[in-house]
């Protein structure tokens, strides 16, 4: 973002407008990741290597 370009910041939302452009920029440059849709999968099975006494917990009441 070429924040040092502008010469006078109005207010905030001037600042919220300007950064909205600068990300509608980057957006251009980026790349869909493949396999998104498995993120939450993925997420989820990470949370459960990281913390095995929550579903260890979980799994005991459901049995």
């Amino acid at each position: 973002m070429a924040s040092r370009n502008v010469k006078r910041w109005q207010n905030g939302e001037q600042v919220l407008r300007w950064a909205a452009a600068g990300f509608l920029e980057a957006e251009s440059k980026f790349r869909t990741v493949k396999g998104y849709r498995q993120i939450p999968v993925l997420m989820k099975a990470l949370h459960q290597c990281a913390h095995p006494e929550q579903y260890q917990e979980e799994s005991s009441i459901t049995a």
